[in-house]
């Protein structure tokens, strides 16, 4: 066999892994949307903001998008954790914004992960660096992981992910405008 077709060949099956992850994704989604249709919610209601921990900073400009991810940590300790990314580049902005409004199924948050605190992303020991933010709807194994839960547990996943983020199990549950209000007031569904 060539190495040609070999590459050929691993490259089908990996686009075939892909796709039946996307399948895997938009089913959960799909029993998700009738879990909520059954408990009164309605369509795009999302859960109620009063459950949604808040950072009282909020970043300068863009959008604040939160997110929330079930599973485990780097670190293997298991969470149901909270976290908050400032979007500023206009693709990423676009992405958020037509995935909230139910347009787009851009799930994942993927940027490059700096190990340093950010005031709107309370609590954590690193954010992702707002001007490279965007959404997607897949993306590869190599960034995909838990938040890191402290400074060097970040740096080891940055050693090894070329500095990308994008967690598959991110669920964008609230988002802001800042771009021209310093409050950055909520963006209704």
């Amino acid at each position: 066999m060539s190495s040609i077709t070999s590459h050929r060949i691993h490259r089908v099956l990996f686009m075939r892994k892909m796709a039946l992850r996307l399948d895997l994704n938009r089913l959960a989604a799909t029993v998700a949307c009738v879990l909520l249709w059954s408990c009164g919610s309605g369509p795009g209601a999302g859960p109620p903001n009063q459950n949604i921990p808040t950072c009282t900073a909020k970043p300068a400009d863009g959008l604040l998008a939160t997110f929330n991810q079930s599973g485990q940590h780097s670190d293997g300790s298991i969470e149901n954790d909270y976290y908050w990314v400032s979007i500023t580049n206009a693709e990423g902005i676009q992405h958020a914004l037509d995935t909230w409004n139910g347009k787009a199924h851009f799930n994942i948050p993927a940027g490059l992960i700096e190990c340093e605190s950010a005031d709107w992303n309370c609590g954590w020991s690193w954010h992702l660096d707002p001007s490279t933010v965007t959404l997607a709807e897949v993306a590869v194994e190599l960034c995909d992981g838990g938040p890191p839960t402290s400074r060097d547990a970040c740096l080891a996943f940055r050693r090894n992910t070329n500095g990308s983020f994008c967690p598959w199990g991110a669920r964008l549950v609230e988002l802001r405008d800042c771009r021209n209000d310093k409050n950055c007031p909520l963006i209704p569904r």
